[in-house]
């Protein structure tokens, strides 16, 4: 984009040409320059704007990709599960401590070696994946886009498919981009953006920045089109009719099996969903259907102990949890087997399992959490702060975070340390029993 200044706008002088692209470059380099400054500052490590390029363009290229997913065996499924496995896995190989950026680097280095080592089933992979992003199919990674489709009167519109769209406006580019230069620009933009999603992984959502440029070439294509059929240019009529017919069938192909939507995921996704509702009655119903179609997705058996728990329903839940356990030993079945021990008041049972919890992965925090609100319950305040302290080092999910910071400011509160109260309470203010308890503090004052 820098550079386009002195190929479309060569009817001005040289001199207005570096202006306008020296402004253009400037206005980039103060905003990655904003951010890249703050990573300095507050993480000590020079990163232009996010450290996370190397997990992800390892997860789109090493010999178990398969061109759309965002997961790999090695890694756990869940967003922090991942990025918490992507640090250690690789500070475990490399022997010590990294920085974001080294992390980034070891990755990108796993990527590389796999190319460099399989070459050819790189380009196979390559090839699966541009395939990929210009199917009709709208892949997703962690919402069906495909079930959302069947409940939206707009998007079962027979002509509002991506296949109609990327077809008319490959077409369209191809037909018209010799007529107007000035479209070159556009053309350079979507082969860049498309290319820089392939090298990585495909997913729905990456593609929607093209549809805009898109919808301008289908139109320009079809008008094209319209003005062959005018002029009767059989010859163009023919070319534009076969290129078009190519690219829908190959749209709506499903080569690689990617059409069918995952149910279960579905479902387990409409109970996350009613979980954040509080409708637990209709987040059992729909993890229950997920259990169903997916016997061993031990997250839809875990999230229904969650769901069992709120409604205090503890002997379905701890059932439910030894159902997960019994496909996979996993730490959230015993951190949440753990809140139904505390809330029956077996507290030996409770530290326990939850010990178990961290013993299965010393780095998932919410083993920690429980660990220590139990020990707070016990009055072993000290070694309920010190555990808590160990959790926060875990890098937990934000939402954990909070109640995290809400647990330690009840504890000083406790101690009658009021002043470390409020500076922790003031971190969990997003949670209302924490800003009723700041309240509460600040009134005794």
């Amino acid at each position: 984009a820098a550079i386009s200044p002195f190929i479309f706008l060569k009817k001005i002088k040289i001199t207005g040409r570096f202006k306008y692209s020296g402004i253009f470059t400037l206005a980039v380099l103060t905003i990655v320059g904003m951010i890249t400054l703050v990573n300095i500052i507050s993480g000590n490590d020079f990163v232009l704007i996010a450290w996370n390029g190397g997990i992800n363009f390892f997860l789109g290229n090493n010999e178990l990709s398969n061109g759309w997913s965002a997961t790999n065996p090695i890694i756990r499924q869940t967003w922090w599960g991942g990025y918490n496995d992507a640090i250690i896995i690789a500070e475990k190989n490399v022997g010590h401590d990294l920085r974001p950026s080294e992390v980034s680097a070891y990755w990108f280095k796993q990527s590389f070696n796999y190319i460099i080592n399989n070459f050819g089933n790189w380009l196979k992979l390559i090839m699966r994946k541009i395939y990929l992003f210009s199917n009709n199919y709208e892949i997703s990674n962690n919402q069906s886009i495909q079930y959302i489709h069947n409940h939206s009167f707009l998007l079962r519109i027979p002509f509002i498919k991506f296949a109609f769209l990327i077809s008319f406006g490959l077409c369209g580019a191809i037909a018209t981009i010799g007529r107007d230069k000035k479209r070159l620009i556009l053309f350079l933009y979507m082969f860049l953006y498309s290319a820089s999603i392939i090298i990585f992984f495909v997913n729905a959502r990456y593609r929607m920045p093209i549809i805009p440029v898109l919808i301008i070439f289908s139109v320009s294509g079809i008008h094209w089109l319209f003005q062959q059929i005018k002029f009767r240019k059989k010859k163009e009529i023919f070319l534009f009719g076969t290129f078009f017919v190519i690219l829908i069938l190959l749209s709506f192909s499903d080569f690689y099996n990617t059409h069918n939507p995952n149910m279960s995921q579905v479902h387990f996704s409409l109970g996350n969903q009613y979980i954040k509702e509080r409708d637990f009655n209709k987040a059992i119903h729909e993890f229950e259907l997920s259990i169903e179609i997916n016997p061993i997705n031990i997250y839809a058996w875990n999230n229904l102990a969650s769901a069992l728990i709120q409604q205090k329903r503890y002997e379905e839940a701890y059932e439910a949890l030894q159902m997960s356990l019994r496909y996979s030993e996993n730490p959230t079945a015993y951190s949440r087997m753990g809140v139904i021990m505390i809330q029956l008041k077996n507290f030996k049972k409770a530290e326990s399992v939850l010990n178990k919890a961290i013993k299965v992965n010393s780095q998932d925090p919410e083993g920690y959490y429980y660990l220590a609100f139990l020990k707070a319950q016990l009055g072993e305040t000290e070694e309920a702060l010190i555990i808590l302290d160990e959790c926060i080092n875990l890098n937990p999910d934000p939402r954990y975070l909070i109640s995290i910071f809400f647990l330690k400011g009840q504890i000083h509160f406790y101690r009658g340390e009021k002043d470390k109260a409020i500076g922790y309470l003031k971190k969990a203010e997003g949670l209302p029993k924490a800003k009723a308890l700041l309240e509460e503090i600040k009134s005794q004052k």
